[in-house]
């Protein structure tokens, strides 16, 4: 099965990554732009195999809060916890 990957290097705003992540993922149709979704739609509604790529995490924090993007790797955290076929990878 082809791997899906999400590249979200560059995103600067929560709008901007909710945009990305769904539309890469072919749910923006039907997903909420909040946490649970988030969760959600990644540990329910996607077939894997799937890679988040999130580059450049200090210039997404400089027009989102660390603490938004915290909560945000927290999501994908869990999600990694719940899924094997899951990939995070992550880098300043």
């Amino acid at each position: 099965m082809q791997i899906k990957i999400c590249d979200l290097t560059g995103v600067k705003s929560k709008s901007e990554f909710y945009d990305r992540i769904y539309y890469e993922f072919d749910v923006a149709d039907y997903a909420a732009n909040n946490l649970d979704a988030l969760h959600d739609i990644l540990t329910t509604d996607i077939e894997g195999p799937i890679e988040i790529v999130w580059s450049d995490l200090d210039g997404s924090a400089s027009e989102m809060t660390w603490d938004e993007v915290n909560k945000i790797l927290s999501v994908f955290r869990s999600v990694e916890s719940d899924r094997e076929d899951f990939i995070l990878r992550i880098s300043d």
